[in-house]
């Protein structure tokens, strides 16, 4: 199944009792998990299962690339920063725009194969392009 897609604000409410671990094709660690993509809109991105209605102990991942190619660029598990909850995830990136994201959201192990999570996407600031160096040129002889 294509993964569900996600926006700034999205509070997706889910579970793995049904998932499979068949998607995409690149991974295959037996894991049942959920997947969401997100088009890059050129902000700093959060996802998140920093809540009290997520039961399990959460991994959140976030990736960039072909489904055959994934390329993982952010990873959490058990966040620090989750007063709800010890066992929930979050993770940020600076989204690019025109760039396709992929979220999975996963227990720790194979061995956890039910449970229910509240995944929260928010966008924070305009993030900046990088500015490039300036090159020193040689300036014409006369």
């Amino acid at each position: 199944a294509a993964p569900k897609a996600v926006t700034c604000g999205s509070v997706i409410y889910a579970s793995i009792n049904t998932a499979t671990s068949t998607d995409p094709d690149s991974l295959t660690d037996g894991i049942r998990d959920q997947w969401y993509s997100m088009s890059g809109n050129g902000r700093r991105v959060y996802a998140s299962t920093c809540s009290s209605l997520t039961n399990f102990n959460t991994v959140v991942e976030t990736y960039t690339g072909a489904c055959s190619g994934l390329r993982r660029l952010a990873y959490n598990d058990n966040a620090a920063s989750c007063p709800a909850n010890s066992q929930a995830s979050n993770v940020s990136w600076d989204a690019v725009s025109g760039t396709v994201y992929r979220i999975r959201v996963r227990p720790t192990s194979a061995t956890i194969t039910s449970g229910k999570y509240a995944l929260k996407i928010t966008c924070g600031g305009v993030i900046r392009a990088a500015t490039p160096t300036p090159t020193r040129t040689k300036s014409p002889s006369p």
